[in-house]
């Protein structure tokens, strides 16, 4: 997703946000099914995820603060049995795997983008501008940060971020999850209903979802009557919010605003593999484990 426009839906947003913990797990390439073996490769090659800073900002002519981004994305990277990092393929199975890596990176790269950062100083710059005239203060600029937890398997990557922003002069600093789900297998991203068979398996999530909401909590309260009245139909966009995997539960989380005010905070359903699984397609079994395929 453009940085722009997250900051855009974060400007509807007044959360206080906290960066999570980082945890990255590597694992072996797919099945051979599609990556051609050849014998000079072997069964080596790894995919490795790392997490990269990428860092940029931007000041007035006499230094005053307008833009500060500091971005924690995930990279992957194909890597032989050796240790050593391919970035020349000399086999169709490392052609194959840089592929399937280059299509994950994209997706993230997209977020260094110099248009989008020009774009954004230029509307920093605008607003400084303004407040000069009205003689409102400025201190920090704009602030904005990304971190990310990733998951991984054989089959899967499933990433979650956290795309924290504070605009100068805002009350509240903005929090907005966001999740990244990638299929190995296929080197494409997915939305969860991809692990479906049918439209199931998104009426027995949302079921699930609003069952938990009506739940009694460990202090007896009962989360859905702090949401909002229309809780319901939202829930029902479950497929739209952040849908993360952590290798035992499909994890659904609601931004700060999305299902409750601000002061309830961001709002996490864990959906288990067990109450997933007769809804699933037998590549939704594969991709989340649950088959030998």
């Amino acid at each position: 997703m453009p940085k722009l426009l997250i900051l855009l839906l974060s400007l509807l947003l007044t959360a206080c946000a906290s960066a999570p913990v980082v945890s990255v797990q590597s694992s072996t390439l797919p099945p051979a099914s599609m990556l051609p073996v050849t014998e000079e490769a072997g069964d080596g090659l790894r995919y490795t995820m790392e997490l990269e800073t990428w860092e940029q900002s931007s000041q007035t002519e006499d230094g005053t603060p307008l833009v500060s981004c500091v971005y924690n994305l995930p990279a992957m990277h194909v890597v032989r049995a050796d240790g050593s990092e391919v970035s020349e393929a000399e086999t169709e199975q490392e052609t194959r795997a840089l592929e399937v890596a280059e299509a994950f990176n994209q997706e993230f790269t997209a977020w260094t983008g110099e248009t989008d950062f020009e774009e954004l100083t230029q509307e920093a710059r605008a607003d400084l501008e303004w407040r000069q005239t009205e003689q409102v203060e400025w201190t920090t600029g704009y602030v904005l940060e990304l971190d990310c937890t990733v998951y991984q398997t054989e089959k899967l990557i499933s990433v979650t971020g956290i795309h924290y922003n504070h605009l100068d002069g805002a009350a509240h600093p903005n929090m907005w999850y966001i999740s990244w789900n990638y299929d190995l297998e296929a080197g494409e991203f997915f939305t969860p209903d991809f692990l479906g068979e049918d439209t199931e398996l998104h009426t027995a999530v949302t079921e699930e979802i609003v069952r938990q909401a009506n739940a009694p909590a460990k202090d007896g309260t009962i989360p859905a009557e702090n949401y909002w009245e229309d809780y319901a139909e939202i829930a029902a966009n479950w497929n739209t919010t952040a849908v993360a995997f952590d290798g035992e539960d499909m994890v659904v989380t609601f931004s700060p605003y999305e299902l409750a005010a601000f002061g309830f905070g961001p709002q996490a359903f864990r959906i288990s593999y067990g109450y997933l699984e007769p809804y699933l397609s037998d590549h939704g079994r594969e991709l989340l484990g649950l088959s030998e395929g």
